[in-house]
């Protein structure tokens, strides 16, 4: 019988997925050994395709009895006991994989893969990817065949209101003002996601969106929620599990950060967008979040940021292509130039993000009636991709908008 490793990781399931590339390190060093993991129960399937089993959860105190019966165990935490100093992986000995030094600028993931290489551990960092079992693939088809027959042609939105950790929550209300916006300019389909009916900010973000663009995700499996993730266009909502299980499927998502630090915990991979006040930039962690009274890294965040965040996520992670919804664009019809010493300013008076052109106006009224004629990204891409940054601005700068925005007349 081959020899087995115990790995434990009894944590949430943001710090599961995190520690994916961990499992992923030992497993290929160590590939004739049978890899056995020590996680939550309902975790279980998220490490389909990385280990050969699982065992029930176990306090750190208890890994000692283990010793003896595996070869290594090995337990990811996000520090190490005091005394303890990672060099290799030890058979007689309980193994720590953590973090030495959080102030060095880089991602908890990236740090717990160092943690690998402290134990002469041969690594190269890959982004944490689900193997997702077949039956969580059929689960999320039949949702989405019962749910969303005809959402083929609209912006299906994931949205995670809410957060285990209470202090992690932009305001509901703000995420209702975000939503209404998406279901005007993009028709878009809103997924509210949840642990269950119980859960506040998702029961209040349920019932202010309109009957036909909502839908409630609930009392699903991990497994399962992640494969309806995979098929969303996008994932928008605060620090927590539910972005991170997005990102790990490679769906685009949108989080916003508060007193946690997106420096540090950040959904990872290349199609993640972050929302948070740069100037403030508190990153107060869980400890102080808890009697922080000012809250201004949420409070200055405003649905227009985030909305910021949302049109770029479509432009360079989605693609104005890939639906007809997001592909109808127009010249705002509350567009005003004015001249100033730079140059022309130019501004959508009902969302102002004034742009001041210095040099080429000509080209880019020019530019303009080309859009008011066409009405399309895709094609005016197709006659000219050299014109796709051009619209990516303008559209940043709301000069250019969905052409639905104009017949509902709702803006951000």
């Amino acid at each position: 019988m081959p020899k087995s490793i115990l790995v434990r990781l009894v944590d949430n399931v943001g710090d599961l997925i995190i520690g994916i590339p961990v499992f992923r390190s030992v497993k290929t060093h160590y590939e004739k050994y049978r890899l056995i993991a020590m996680v939550r129960p309902e975790q279980r399937a998220l490490l389909n395709g990385y280990v050969n089993g699982f065992i029930a959860p176990q306090s750190v105190n208890a890994l000692q009895s283990y010793v003896g019966i595996y070869e290594y165990v090995i337990n990811i935490a996000y520090g190490y006991p005091d005394g303890y100093r990672p060099d290799r992986l030890k058979r007689n000995r309980v193994n720590h994989i953590g973090i030495e030094d959080w102030n060095n600028g880089r991602h908890v993931c990236s740090n717990l893969i160092t943690g690998v290489a402290q134990h002469n551990i041969p690594v190269s960092y890959y982004p944490p990817k689900l193997r997702l079992p077949s039956a969580a693939y059929t689960r999320a088809r039949d949702w989405f065949e019962c749910n969303l027959p005809h959402a083929d042609d609209s912006l299906v939105v994931a949205v995670n209101a809410g957060s285990g950790f209470k202090y992690k929550r932009w305001p509901v209300d703000r995420f209702i003002q975000v939503c209404k916006w998406l279901i005007a300019e993009f028709n878009a389909r809103i997924i509210v996601v949840s642990r269950d009916r119980r859960d506040y900010p998702a029961r209040k973000l349920y019932n202010a969106l309109p009957a036909y663009a909502r839908n409630w995700l609930t009392n699903q499996t991990l497994d399962t929620v992640a494969a309806l993730l995979q098929r969303v266009d996008l994932c928008i909502g605060n620090d927590s599990g539910i972005g991170h299980l997005a990102a790990a499927v490679n769906t685009p998502t949108v989080t916003v950060f508060g007193p946690t630090s997106p420096r540090l915990w950040k959904p990872t991979g290349s199609r993640s967008t972050v929302v948070f006040h740069r100037e403030n930039d508190c990153c107060c962690g869980y400890e102080k979040a808890r009697v922080c009274r000012d809250k201004t890294c949420f409070s200055k965040i405003t649905e227009r940021n985030f909305a910021d965040a949302i049109l770029h996520s479509l432009n360079e992670h989605v693609g104005r292509d890939t639906k007809e919804c997001l592909d109808r664009i127009t010249v705002a019809d509350t567009i005003v130039m004015s001249r100033n010493r730079g140059g022309t300013l130019l501004v959508n008076t009902k969302s102002p993000h004034p742009m001041n052109i210095n040099s080429g106006l000509p080209e880019i009224q020019r530019f303009l009636n080309l859009v008011s004629r066409v009405q399309s990204y895709s094609r005016i891409v197709r006659y000219d991709p050299r014109q796709r940054p051009l619209l990516h601005f303008l559209l940043l700068h709301r000069i250019l908008v969905s052409a639905s925005t104009r017949r509902n007349n709702r803006w951000l």
